[in-house]
């Protein structure tokens, strides 16, 4: 029996055919058996008669799709030697639980856990070097995921929508994927100090408090850390040379930001939205501020190191305290209710009326 069974396995030819569901005991147990060293390419996918996997200590992979939609999958015993596991192999298994990739394991292909929703235990091999695009995409029921060993790499979508509460990152990574944690409810985040890039989109909407990144960071991508309502405070290093787009746009708690020194431009809706800063110090090596940059309703400081290019409506507010070091060529312009910081030649092509700000707010522009 069990040499029909491995053939069954071994060789694709024979996926299909139905009478190797006999090897499936009565109570959904699947025990693949010793000898059995590949599991072939959609060879159990959309079987709703396994409950349970119990692999040999022979097997070394299992093919993409294998396992695919077996709603009724609560259970996989990996083995210790099991080296790959492919694309989308457990995909959609709604039911599986728990997963325990030993350290034998050294690759995953995309995909292969995406949308299994019970599934909220995942103890990861430590010799995996990249957790692949939509690894664990949609499975909502993780609140905790501790990444360590030779990770290095995270990639796009890896653990999008999951409603992770905490991670724990090992030094070692270097990269995040774009959305590699989109919509999670991250509330701790201590980042790695080997931490080099964080991709567009990647902490949309998470709930921590504090951000600070490692002394390695150098790349922010677009809207990054958009929609991060309870963030309050962020301390960049000065290793990070790009803010993407949006980066930290609606932030409605953030009160403060450390912006690097190496920091050259502040990009288009980079602090769009949020409504309670308290300070904001321009570093002198940013040249150039772009459109709605700091488009915000209130600040009660703003410092300039530099003499920065401010290009219309990159600076505007609907109040602010001080503004320490104006850059020499501009002033501030009232326009529809709002203080916007713009060039002195506009002002000067304009109407009184429109460019008049009350003795207030002239006051407190200061040298």
């Amino acid at each position: 029996m069990f040499d029909s069974l491995k053939n069954y396995i071994i060789k694709k030819k024979f996926y299909s055919d139905r009478s190797k569901e006999k090897f499936i005991d009565e109570n959904g147990v699947l025990t693949i058996p010793e000898g059995v060293e590949l599991i072939s390419t959609d060879m159990f996918m959309g079987n709703e008669k396994i409950k349970k996997i119990i692999c040999p200590s022979s097997l070394i992979f299992i093919g993409s799709r294998a396992f695919k939609d077996c709603q009724n999958l609560t259970e996989i015993v990996l083995n210790d030697g099991l080296q790959g596991i492919g694309t989308k192999a457990f995909k959609n298994c709604i039911n599986l639980q728990e997963v325990d990739i030993p350290d034998s394991v050294t690759e995953i292909k995309h995909s292969v856990f995406m949308n299994c929703p019970s599934l909220h235990k995942v103890t990861l091999s430590n010799n995996l070097t990249t957790i692949p695009k939509n690894c664990f995409r949609d499975c909502d029921s993780i609140k905790e995921m501790d990444i360590c060993g030779q990770v290095e790499k995270i990639e796009d979508c890896a653990f999008y929508h999951c409603r992770i509460e905490k991670i724990n990152f090992c030094e070692g990574i270097k990269s995040f994927g774009h959305k590699a944690f989109f919509s999670n409810s991250i509330k701790e985040l201590n980042l790695p100090d080997s931490l080099e890039s964080i991709g567009d989109f990647c902490f949309v909407g998470s709930q921590m408090e504090i951000l600070q990144p490692g002394t390695n960071l150098k790349y922010i991508g677009n809207g990054a850390f958009k929609n991060c309502m309870k963030l309050t405070l962020a301390y960049l290093p000065d290793s990070v040379e790009n803010i993407g787009k949006f980066g930290f746009q609606n932030n409605v708690n953030l009160r403060y930001v450390h912006l690097p020194d190496n920091l050259t431009t502040l990009e288009e809706g980079v602090f769009t939205g949020c409504v309670k800063f308290k300070e904001l110090e321009i570093p002198k090596n940013v040249q150039e501020i772009k459109e709605n940059a700091v488009n915000i309703r209130a600040v009660e400081r703003i410092i300039f190191d530099g003499e920065p290019k401010i290009e219309p409506n990159a600076m505007s507010f609907y109040w602010f305290g001080k503004i320490q070091n104006m850059p020499k060529d501009y002033t501030v312009k009232k326009i529809d209710k709002k203080l916007q910081i713009t060039n002195k030649e506009q002002v000067l092509n304009t109407n009184n009326d429109e460019t008049q700000i009350s003795n207030t707010d002239q006051a407190a522009l200061t040298a």
